[in-house]
């Protein structure tokens, strides 16, 4: 999702009063730390799949005794002062350091009426499950207990048994490639590698024909935003992105080969759809290191072709190296060429029951 959608969704929420639920939660100020940090924790953890979580900071929410009204925005709003902007952020960044792994998030200064607030909208994680720090627990300031929190309705909270299994299995489940993009829309996808795609693949006619949107949803490349526009996913924009690596860091392939005669190297960098980078590496591969040595025997008539390094064998590796390769990860794949072997590096990890001290046993 883009920043500008975020900030402008934020704004619309807030302006309408929204209630307090799931992934809409109101703070009068950063001093509520335990509650704030829980909240984010539990937005990143998304049990409730949300696509994102917003926690505004300054704005105080109702809480009529009287009525019975609660959970909706004072108005008008308390406010920040605007020289405690950065103060106010500065305090937000470093609370959610309290935050293991890491999460992902976005500190959006808006203002409505002429009052400032700002915004923490925090994206759904795939690193997790996601906890707070033993560090928090024990800092007087926050005193939070440490765990995996969860949002459960208007609530955050700490798992019972069945929701922590449920928490973990999301998280062994989770795929990067079948994750919607960090900001890539249908937009960004090139129809014509759609195209030729389903033409290299034997696809029907009919969805070869299709309009790009309708190509799109039948592929599983997008998935309708539940605040607007067609947000593609992350093997999508692998597979028909013209520069995938500006969506995911590194999304390329260095070929690096030996200059003959030197010590030194040249490097050949492969970018594009990730199925054209295979073809790509390939072809390369065949006009620049593969060379042929023709064998004429004194009593045979036929003649034996003889190469340096079989094609079969560099694209099984080559292809496998580039389609299997943990995206998530902010790695390019290097093959390196030498001139007596060919080493192909994937940031990987090993398959399940297979474990690195094994490997290095």
């Amino acid at each position: 999702m883009q920043l500008e959608d975020i900030k402008r969704m934020a704004h619309t929420i807030l302006e309408q009063d929204h209630v307090e639920n799931d992934y809409i939660e109101y703070k009068k100020s950063v001093n509520f730390k335990a509650g704030i940090l829980k909240t984010a924790c539990a937005y990143a953890n998304n049990y409730m799949n949300r696509e994102i979580g917003l926690i505004y900071i300054g704005v105080e929410e109702v809480d009529n005794k009287d009525t019975g009204e609660k959970a909706v925005p004072v108005r008008p709003i308390s406010g920040l002062k605007e020289s405690m902007i950065e103060t106010t952020e500065n305090t937000l960044k470093k609370l959610f350091s309290n935050i293991h792994p890491s999460i992902r998030y976005h500190l959006i200064a808006d203002e409505l009426a002429g009052r400032n607030y700002i915004a923490v909208a925090v994206e759904q994680g795939n690193a997790g499950p996601y906890q707070t720090s033993n560090k928090a627990e024990r800092d007087k300031e926050i005193a939070l207990k440490a765990g995996r929190y969860i949002r459960v309705k208007r609530d955050t909270v700490l798992p019972n048994l069945l929701q922590e299994f449920e928490l973990l299995r999301k998280f062994a489940n989770y795929t990067f490639s079948s994750n919607l993009n960090e900001t890539a829309t249908i937009d960004d996808l090139n129809y014509e590698y759609m195209k030729e795609y389903l033409i290299a693949t034997n696809a029907k006619e009919d969805i070869r024909s299709m309009s790009k949107l309708e190509m799109a949803q039948s592929m599983g490349l997008i998935s309708e935003s539940e605040y607007g526009g067609h947000r593609a996913k992350n093997f999508a924009v692998l597979m028909f992105a013209d520069k995938p690596e500006k969506f995911i860091p590194n999304a390329h392939v260095e070929v690096i080969r030996e200059i003959n005669g030197t010590d030194r190297m040249e490097a050949k960098v492969f970018d594009g759809p990730i199925w054209i980078q295979a073809k790509m590496v390939s072809k390369y591969f065949e006009e620049n290191i593969q060379m042929s040595y023709t064998i004429r025997d004194a009593d045979k008539i036929e003649h034996r072709i003889v190469h340096n390094w079989p094609l079969a064998a560099f694209e099984e590796l080559a292809t496998n190296c580039i389609l299997h390769k943990r995206y998530e990860l902010p790695n390019y794949i290097g093959i390196y060429v030498y001139s007596d072997r060919i080493t192909f590096i994937n940031h990987n990890r090993p398959m399940p029951s297979v474990t690195i001290e094994a490997m290095n046993n």
